[in-house]
């Protein structure tokens, strides 16, 4: 079953599973409680000496009242306490985006998801036993239960601050702080070209598409976002640092000399597979983009016995990218064992830090160049013919390792700087210190 499915049958037990826990006991509380117990009496008063027909003189009070008791329930709770039975699933509910959106990062959000609807299906079966043991328990319990519902997502209507964001829920605008908040990533809109590629979208794992670089330099030092709380003295150090090292900040790939990729295999095999039609509408499309990865040497004409198929992929602003199916070449591929950065880890020693700079490499696959040998692996099926890859594609299941490896070698020795797979941390205590290393990353960069 598609992850997508699975999600969306168990979101919707959860939805489910909500309404019964929240609005069903709104309800029975009224058939559980003793009346009798309330901290008020229901009281009619009359005006006239007669209630009504069948109502005797001796039936009425002296003040021509009577009072009223319904039926007795189980539980001698009062009003205060049954209100507070009631909101008590709103106190776990109001934590779960934080704590459910952490651990769906750390675990992903289908075990969350399921694990937390299984918890609160099974708390429910538990109500008349807590209610039983003690109105305190009951209560717990309800926390627990809100605890492992989730909500959202809502729209973000106005940014207030650098930290603050008013959110629209459900009609009603509340301020956020945004430790508090976890940005909402819908399923982007991405479909095959050919219904020869739905085989591919059936697997569990899909080919990464290729994200075209652009020939010529669009992007340069100016289009760096500096932030606003900087004083107008620290923005103009941080401007003149960028254009000291202006050929850093380009869009356009480079090339590293420090490290190759190499592809070694399990067995000497030769993998191929037989190539995904492409329609004949965006034929025209693929070859200039075919064209570009030419003229941009990432690509060169292959004569390798492997082969491995293209797809064609529809973005949802409608162009179209390529996709290639490298899984038969990776379940021959000796797995690469270099340790990769781990974003907690790194997030947990940023403790008393105050500047921070965030550097996201342009293309970074394709700065790191194929060691000869492995070219002819990479090779792929066109209309136009075979080609082969000279820089490292996306797909290949050791490039994140590769590039993790370059990475380190770049900025090895450096205090104050961390890196995961293309991004760059540079973060110090003081403005002075965060010059001199956003200095040296340039340097270590250019």
């Amino acid at each position: 079953m598609p992850a997508r499915v699975a999600v969306g049958v168990m979101a919707w037990f959860g939805f489910i599973n909500l309404y019964m826990t929240r609005v069903n006991l709104s309800i029975i509380i009224v058939a559980m409680v003793d009346k009798s117990s309330s901290s008020e009496t229901f009281q009619f008063y009359c005006q006239n000496s007669t209630f009504n027909a069948s109502t005797s003189e001796n039936e009425l009070t002296s003040s021509d009242s009577i009072s009223t008791s319904g039926q007795e329930g189980e539980f001698d709770w009062n009003e205060i306490i049954q209100g507070v039975v009631l909101s008590s699933f709103g106190y776990g509910y109001t934590i779960t985006q934080v704590l459910g959106g952490r651990l769906a990062e750390r675990y992903g959000a289908k075990w969350v998801f399921g694990v937390s609807i299984l918890s609160g299906g099974v708390s429910s079966f538990l109500t008349p036993t807590a209610a039983r043991l003690h109105y305190g328990v009951l209560i717990a319990l309800r926390t627990l239960q809100g605890l492992f519902q989730w909500k959202g997502p809502f729209p973000v209507v106005e940014r207030k601050g650098n930290c603050d964001y008013r959110i629209d829920v459900n009609g009603e605008l509340k301020l956020f702080h945004s430790n508090m908040l976890k940005r909402y990533y819908s399923r982007p809109a991405v479909s095959c070209a050919d219904v020869t590629a739905a085989v591919v979208e059936e697997e569990e794992e899909e080919p990464e598409q290729l994200p075209l670089p652009s020939l010529y330099r669009k992007e340069t030092w100016k289009q760096v976002k500096i932030g606003e709380t900087l004083t107008g003295e620290q923005q103009n150090e941080v401007l003149a640092v960028l254009e000291e090292y202006n050929e850093v900040w380009s869009d356009v790939p480079g090339r590293t000399s420090l490290l190759e990729h190499k592809i070694n295999l399990i067995q000497e095999q030769v993998v191929r597979t037989k190539p995904y039609k492409i329609p004949y509408s965006v034929r025209q499309e693929i070859n200039e983009q075919l064209d570009e990865m030419l003229r941009l040497n990432i690509i060169e004409p292959s004569d390798s016995p492997f082969s491995a198929p293209m797809v064609v992929v529809t973005k949802p602003d409608k162009t179209h990218r390529i996709c290639l199916d490298f899984r038969k070449l990776n379940n021959i591929t000796v797995f690469d064992c270099e340790p990769m950065s781990d974003p907690e880890h790194i997030m947990s020693g940023l403790q008393g830090q105050k500047f921070f700079s965030k550097i996201d490499l342009s293309r970074g696959y394709w700065q790191v160049p194929l060691e000869e040998t492995s070219k002819q692996y990479t090779a792929f099926q066109t209309d136009r013919g075979l080609f082969q890859f000279v820089t490292l594609p996306f797909g290949l299941i050791n490039a994140p390792m590769s590039f993790n490896r370059l990475m380190r070698k770049v900025l090895d020795g450096i205090s104050g700087v961390k890196h995961f797979i293309d991004d760059i941390l540079v973060y110090s205590r003081t403005w002075e210190e965060h010059v001199i290393l956003l200095r040296t990353v340039m340097e270590r960069l250019q």
